[in-house]
């Protein structure tokens, strides 16, 4: 016997909803019984099992699934999860090991210590870069030693190109070794005209000649996406050196008086 009021035509619910004899939602707590599936393509079910009992969503929201695939914009607690994760930082984007002892130095100027790339830089977040180097003062005398860090876009820095950032040890005395470990926070601002892809120039420097990187397995440089940029502010500095300062300070009155042209005076009236 055909129904005299079909519920689908074809495959197509023809009514608003269907639902189980027992669904019911309590409008203040929003507990659920039974089933409901509408025409709109919503549904309330009180728990849901999805293939399996391992897989389910059940009648306090709680969910279990093996994998979830959102086409569009997935959200905890009224945040948008994908914004969530834009905040966040997404760690070592860039990483190079040193590998064995370079060459002696034989000018004071640059000299070449490694390269590392930065392949997809992205102009709205914040940077690293980190330096572990264990530098050899080849040299007696009073000296310094530092490590440099140049920049270039698409192309390979040399030694002229502008400098990122810089350390510097002095006071040396003798030949005796560096552990330089560095770090340096920096954006796009830091690097004149951005483009996409940033790469790094290594490099140390010495106040005398003869200085080089030891080899360890622990020489490395590496880049660090620290998450979105964050506003800038400035302090400048002062030079400490005196001068003068002037205060003002006011008082109220406690009392008046006038005085005649003889200077004598009037009375005193009490405020």
């Amino acid at each position: 016997m055909e129904f005299g009021n079909p519920i689908v035509g074809g495959e197509d619910l023809i009514r608003t909803a269907i639902k189980s004899p027992d669904f019911n939602t309590d409008p203040e707590s929003g507990n659920v019984t039974g089933w409901r599936i509408a025409r709109d393509g919503s549904a309330t079910f009180y728990n849901l099992t999805i293939g399996s009992t391992a897989f389910n969503i059940d009648q306090n929201g709680n969910a279990v699934f093996q994998n979830v695939t959102v086409n569009g914009e997935l959200f905890v607690n009224g945040e948008s999860v994908a914004d969530q994760l834009t905040m966040m930082a997404n760690g070592v984007v860039a990483w190079v090991d040193l590998s064995g002892s370079s060459p002696v130095t034989v000018t004071t100027s640059d000299t070449i210590m490694g390269r590392l790339t930065v392949p997809e830089f992205d102009v709205t977040r914040t940077y690293a870069f980190n330096a572990l180097m264990h530098i050899d003062v080849a040299s007696t005398g009073s000296s310094y030693v530092g490590v440099r860090v140049r920049y270039a876009w698409g192309t390979d820095p040399t030694t002229s190109s502008p400098i990122l950032c810089e350390w510097q040890a002095g006071g040396r005395n003798a030949n005796t070794d560096e552990f330089m470990t560095n770090r340096f926070i920096f954006d796009e601002s830091d690097l004149g005209t951005a483009g996409t892809e940033l790469r790094l120039l290594i490099t140390t420097f010495s106040s005398i000649a003869g200085i080089r990187v030891e080899a360890e397995t622990w020489n490395r440089v590496w880049v660090e996406d620290m998450g979105p940029i964050v506003p800038r502010s400035t302090w400048t500095l002062s030079s400490g050196g005196g001068g003068t300062t002037q205060y003002v300070k006011t008082y109220s009155a406690n009392e008046s008086a006038s005085y005649q042209e003889d200077g004598s005076n009037r009375g005193i009236a009490e405020r």
